[in-house]
């Protein structure tokens, strides 16, 4: 085998790695958001469209007309990469699989920037328009009303109530839900709700529930979280994550790399709210 063919058999087996690690531990938001991808683009557009109401048919009249509105909202793409020199002499001297290592990372560095821009363009559709249910931890009883309550303001936009509605909350908030056993125990949820592929998922009142680190603080000790319909919220990628690798003599060792292209927006804003948590309040005992 020549030198040439070692090398692209180096590249092939690092882009495959960095690829693993994404799917298996990247991003946790991809696939709760409308995905639209566009290879080259700059910018990727979302269309939304209105909602019109049926009109009585008189004998011989014409049909109403709908003119239904149709709102393009375009996400801006971004480039995003990451990087790191494997040294040759040094993985000589180590029995560590350096290249998976840095695989792993520049994987799960470029799958937290894709969840930081949902989560950006969420925060900016929910200060718009101010739509958002407070938790109250009084007691348990309380929680449950807030969950309810936050289903229920959500149903009252017409926001359709299916099996793609999901909830992003903070892991003080998701330990909150799991003392409820409405949340915790399949007797409540079923054994659909407890199979959702984590410990850290849960399916309840219908909603895809995700424990998630990158929510921010919005006031004082008070998180943000968010409820949102899938295809209220879009995520265009111009270039999907790849992993790259070349040889830098200078420094006897290879550069590898992970990128991507992509953007975020919220593509219809009735779709989406907030659900907030004082995460210093005293939790209930009952």
């Amino acid at each position: 085998m020549t030198t040439g063919q070692i090398d692209q058999a180096f590249i092939k087996q690092y882009d495959s790695q960095v690829k693993l690690a994404y799917q298996r531990k990247g991003a946790l938001l991809r696939n709760a958001v409308y995905q639209k991808t566009n290879v080259g683009a700059t910018t990727i557009t979302f269309q939304a469209m209105g909602k019109v109401a049926a009109a009585l048919k008189y004998r011989h009249a014409d049909i109403a007309l709908g003119n239904i509105t149709h709102t393009p909202t375009a996400a801006t793409m971004a480039d995003y990469a990451i990087g790191d020199y494997v040294d040759k002499l040094d993985e000589m001297k180590t029995n560590i699989n350096a290249r998976a290592a840095i695989a792993e990372s520049n994987a799960d560095a470029v799958g937290r920037q894709m969840d930081a821009l949902i989560i950006a363009a969420a925060d900016a559709a929910v200060v718009a328009t101010s739509y958002a249910t407070a938790f109250t931890l009084a007691s348990y009883a309380t929680i449950r009303q807030s969950a309810l309550t936050a289903w229920e303001t959500m149903s009252l936009r017409d926001v359709v109530m299916d099996d793609n509605i999901y909830a992003i909350v903070s892991p003080s908030f998701f330990s909150v839900l799991m003392n409820l056993q409405e949340f915790s125990n399949s007797q409540w949820v079923g054994p659909e709700g407890m199979t959702f592929p984590s410990a850290q998922k849960r399916t309840w009142l219908g909603m895809h529930w995700i424990s998630h680190t990158g929510l921010t603080i919005s006031t004082g000790t008070t998180r943000r979280g968010f409820l949102w319909h899938s295809r209220a919220m879009g995520f265009g990628v111009s270039s999907d994550i790849e992993g790259e690798v070349w040889y830098d003599g200078r420094k006897k060792s290879n550069f590898v790399s992970a990128s991507m292209s992509a953007g975020a927006v919220c593509i219809d804003t009735e779709g989406v709210q907030a659900i907030t948590l004082d995460e210093a309040a005293t939790r209930p005992t009952s």
